[in-house]
């Protein structure tokens, strides 16, 4: 084998080394898309210089943002209450005060009154008695005008006066004192109240400063009670000398705690972590001539140190491996258990055009992001933008759903590697993609295109305003406040994403057709009967047309029943016998004159002639650019199948010598879809089955049982995956059609003897009766009479006999079809 034809059969369709290399290039181009392949960052950036050139992050990174650490820490420091602590114990304390110094008074005086008597004198000393005041006032730890300390000593220090005092405290003392109502928050906030009772300490908040008082609230408090409650004593001396001793022990028991208040400040700093700040891949951190500010020296510099000394070629080896991976896992998994996923090389190098596609948008969306001023982060909106979903919609329209699943996995995967975005963005992907594909496999038209995706961007923009609520509920990573206006402007991308990939596929639809792809748009545009291929075999084939429309109508309802492309098998039918417009008058379904041609022909040149059919379609499959499968069907709905006819009259020929069997032989190949082996059988039934005397579902069924048999052991479906319980319920659809096609039909009475072939003459003239009578049992006027033609007595008045009455004559026998 030479170098020429070893690099074709390298080189072919469906050449394993092909397909390796396919697979290396999707691989190689996809990484090389992935990789970044801008150099990294040599010098600093400090803050105040210009930059020199863009700075954009070739990957994601994250740098403490220091301004909004600073500012999130002095926030939480500003939302901690100042901290007020109140003693609790004061009251207590005073009445101890006053009890000690009453008591200290009282001894006092009786024991400066006991010596005063035992010096003969009546009353103390004036020196003694100015020292009990003031160690009395001293005890009390306040000072008091001379005249309130004569009042109390003249009354010597009565029990009266001590509970007076203790009363009037309690009543100034009722709310909180605070020293001054300068130390409380202004504006007006709520503070935190530490309070220690018994030993344990207790917190409260208090934010109605009205329940505080100042010393001099308080004090005017105990004036009027005093004025309310002793008004009109019988000793109002007493009272005010008590009223002026509470009010002089009056002093704040409420104050702030700026050392507690710090702490607990500082803690809350302290708890607050660095703020980072995800820069996303591809992001502008500076544009070229900008002043670098402190927020962007320090962005830089995170990109600095995080590009290390990576080369870009060590990054597109880690792609490479990457989407080795992705590809592999998933493609693998489908080959092995999908029936129905890609299997032609032309299928799966189309995957992967498409997939290239899809990063490739992605490239250019990732690269010129930051242009997008459509509200929001820009970066968001160009990954909501990158086509996943129409790639897997023009998966499904080329190849199927199975292949189209395979392909939304691979692309979502990949897709939100290169944006470096979430798991939930590569789960978006994977949901439009789904519901792209899904939508579009029942579209029959280009307009249902548009339609799904119009409904792929209303499930899109729904999951992405779905996403925000999750986020500002914390229900998944990432949570933060819902912004509505990001989210709404975010939905519209992903609404405008959807018809943006239905306008993508409707414009790749027909450069993939053009590349020999066959889509269920192109097979209706080809079961229009009035192609012009069509149109020529119904003038000169006529037989061969209505053949092929009843096989068409065979062939979808079995694939329907079965599972298999339908509208592609009913196509193909229409085609299969496109080759007998060659020579129709060889077919005996085409032979009008009663002749047939083949009489004067030997068994070799006819079967010659009849297999030239399939070659003649094919020619003029090519000539008319039909797509690929329909040229495969043209080839394979006789397979290598023997032309037993026209070989048996070989053999009796021969005399018992031996015949080559391989020159009544179809040159194939065999089927090798579940389509071709429908077609092949429904094109072999229906030829046999017009021979059926009188039709009827047994002798159907026995025909259709009979040539699917023979079919079978004559080896044409080894190579189609048709099932055994397939091949039952195709049988089950051919009588279905057939009993529909073949049904009773009541004779007429008046043209019994033509349709039974008994007639004498082709037809009887009857003439235009002269009486005004509208009736169609007229010959035409445009033709002439035959000569000798008579009124039948059928048509006469009375003569016509009743439809019951009618007797048939048996169908003459139907020469076999020389083409099976």
């Amino acid at each position: 084998m030479g170098l020429r034809e070893r690099l074709a059969s390298w080189f072919a369709p469906e050449s394993p080394v092909r397909r390796g290399l396919v697979l290396a290039l999707v691989c190689v181009v996809a990484a090389a898309l992935l990789t970044d392949w801008r150099a990294g960052m040599r010098a600093a950036m400090p803050e105040g210089s210009v930059a020199a050139a863009d700075v954009v992050a070739r990957y994601s990174f994250a740098f403490v943002d220091e301004a909004a650490t600073a500012e999130r820490r002095a926030g939480a420091e500003a939302q901690v209450a100042p901290v007020f602590e109140v003693d609790q114990g004061l009251l207590k304390k005073l009445e101890s005060q006053v009890e000690q110094a009453f008591d200290m008074g009282r001894r006092r005086m009786l024991s400066a009154q006991l010596d005063a008597q035992a010096a003969g004198r009546r009353e103390p000393p004036p020196e003694a008695v100015a020292a009990i005041a003031r160690d009395f006032a001293t005890a009390l730890q306040i000072a008091l005008e001379h005249d309130v300390l004569d009042v109390l000593v003249q009354h010597r220090f009565a029990t009266p006066a001590e509970s007076l005092v203790v009363e009037l405290l309690g009543v100034g003392l009722r709310r909180p004192v605070v020293r001054d109502s300068r130390d409380l928050p202004n504006p007006a906030r709520a503070v935190t109240v530490v309070s220690v009772v018994g030993g344990l300490r207790e917190e409260t908040t208090l934010g109605d400063f009205a329940q505080l008082r100042t010393p001099e609230e308080a004090r005017q408090a105990i004036s009027l009670h005093v004025l309310e409650r002793y008004q009109g004593t019988t000793d109002p001396a007493l009272v005010q000398a008590a009223a002026a001793a509470a009010r002089a022990m009056i002093r704040p028991n409420f104050s702030a705690n700026q050392v507690l208040t710090e702490e607990r400040r500082a803690a809350a700093r302290d708890a607050v972590e660095p703020v980072e700040v995800q820069v996303r891949r591809g992001a502008r951190i500076v544009r070229a001539g900008d002043v670098v500010d402190a927020r962007q020296a320090a962005m830089a510099g995170a990109l600095r140190d995080a590009d290390g000394s990576v080369g870009a070629g060590w990054r597109f080896s880690v792609w490479l491996a990457f989407t080795l991976v992705v590809l592999l896992a998933p493609v693998g998994f489908a080959r092995t258990t999908m029936r129905k996923f890609a299997r032609r090389g032309a299928e799966l190098e189309a995957m992967g055009l498409i997939l290239l596609l899809v990063l490739g948008i992605g490239r250019l969306l990732l690269s010129t992001g930051d242009i997008v001023k459509f509200g929001g982060d820009p970066h968001a909106v160009a990954s909501l933008l990158v086509p996943v979903a129409g790639g897997a919609m023009l998966v499904r329209i080329l190849v199927n759903s199975e292949s189209a699943l395979v392909f939304a996995v691979v692309a979502s995967v990949l897709s939100a590697a290169l944006m470096d975005a979430s798991a939930l963005s590569a789960a978006w992907y994977l949901v439009t993609a789904t519901v792209a594909a899904g939508a579009v496999g029942q579209a029959r038209e280009r307009l249902n295109v548009l339609r799904a995706g119009t409904l792929t961007g209303v499930v899109g923009a729904g999951l992405v305003l779905l996403v925000a609520l999750a986020q500002a509920q914390g229900a998944v990573a990432g949570s933060s406040p819902l912004d509505w206006a990001s989210a709404t402007y975010l939905a519209i991308a992903a609404f405008a994403a959807g018809i943006l990939g239905a306008m993508m596929v409707l414009g790749l639809v027909p450069a993939m057709e053009a590349l020999g792809f066959l889509t269920d748009y192109k097979l209706f545009e080809l079961a229009n009967l009035n192609h012009p291929l069509l149109r020529k075999l119904m003038l000169q084939a006529p037989g061969t047309y209505h053949h092929s429309v009843i096989v068409g109508s065979l062939s979808e309802a079995a694939c329907e029943t079965i599972g298999a492309n339908a509208l592609l098998a009913r196509v193909a039918c229409y085609f299969h016998d496109i080759g007998k417009g060659v020579k129709p008058q060889y077919f005996v379904e085409n032979q009008r004159d009663g002749q047939n041609r083949h009489d004067r022909l030997t068994p070799e040149q006819s079967a010659q002639i009849v297999i030239n059919h399939v070659r003649d379609g094919g020619a003029l499959a090519r000539q008319y650019n039909l797509p690929r499968p329909i040229y495969d069907n043209i080839f394979m709905h006789h397979g290598t199948g023997l032309i037993p006819y026209f070989y048996n009259r070989a053999k009796e020929q021969a005399g018992g010598e031996p015949v080559d069997e391989s020159r009544f032989r179809y040159p194939g190949p065999k089927p090798n879809t579940r389509e071709a082996g429908v077609i092949m059988l429904a094109d072999k039934v229906e030829a046999a089955c017009r021979t059926i005397r009188e039709p009827s579902e047994e002798r159907f069924r026995a025909m259709i049982q009979a040539i699917i048999n023979n079919v079978m052991s004559d080896g044409q479906l080894e190579e189609c995956p048709l099932t055994l319980k397939e091949l039952y319920r195709i049988a089950d659809a051919f009588v279905a059609v057939l009993l529909g096609i073949y049904h009773h039909r009541v004779e007429y009475p008046t043209t019994r003897e033509i349709s039974s072939g008994t007639s004498a003459s082709p037809a009887k003239y009857v003439p235009v009766p002269k009486q005004g009578t509208i009736t169609l049992e007229i010959a035409s006027p445009l033709r002439p009479a035959p000569p000798g033609a008579a009124i039948s007595p059928s048509y006469q008045a009375g003569a016509m006999p009743d439809y019951e009455s009618v007797e048939t004559d048996p169908e003459l026998p139907r020469p076999p079809d020389t083409d099976d």
